[in-house]
């Protein structure tokens, strides 16, 4: 079972309170049934079933319209979510986990690496931490 950390403030964040109850919990499902990397696969049916919802995958890329980001057909990044876990220098971390992160970013196509190790982020990790990971990782295009 994975552990995570979790923001307690997020109950005094104008976003998070602002949403529906039922939206509060699918946030919160999302954050707790993705994959080390933010990564999760898309399951209108379970993610119903499990928060008692009844939502649409458009309704749940419309709410969260910037907060996650579609990479596939059927998955979707938390795109904060490893700048969370791991803090905004992720991408030079050692640790084990953080590793394997990066590999499903990678493989998910929302990484790629050149020849001398430099990352290019095609996503938006966390716009507060962007502009010191363009200087870090050699990304000017993205900023």
């Amino acid at each position: 079972m994975a552990q995570r950390f979790t923001d307690s403030n997020k109950w005094l964040d104008n976003w998070f309170s602002n949403l529906s109850n039922d939206y509060k919990i699918v946030w919160l499902y999302l954050l707790d049934t993705c994959d080390n990397a933010g990564i999760f696969q898309i399951n209108i049916r379970l993610l119903n079933f499990n928060c008692a919802t009844n939502i649409t995958e458009e309704d749940l890329l419309k709410t969260f319209n910037g907060r996650i980001t579609k990479i596939d057909t059927d998955k979707c990044i938390i795109n904060k979510f490893c700048v969370f876990q791991y803090g905004p220098d992720f991408l030079n971390s050692k640790n084990k986990a953080v590793i394997s992160a990066i590999k499903k970013l990678i493989i998910a196509g929302i990484l790629d690496v050149n020849d001398n190790g430099i990352y290019t982020p095609k996503i938006v990790f966390d716009n507060t931490t962007w502009l010191a990971q363009c200087v870090v990782y050699s990304c000017t295009d993205f900023c």
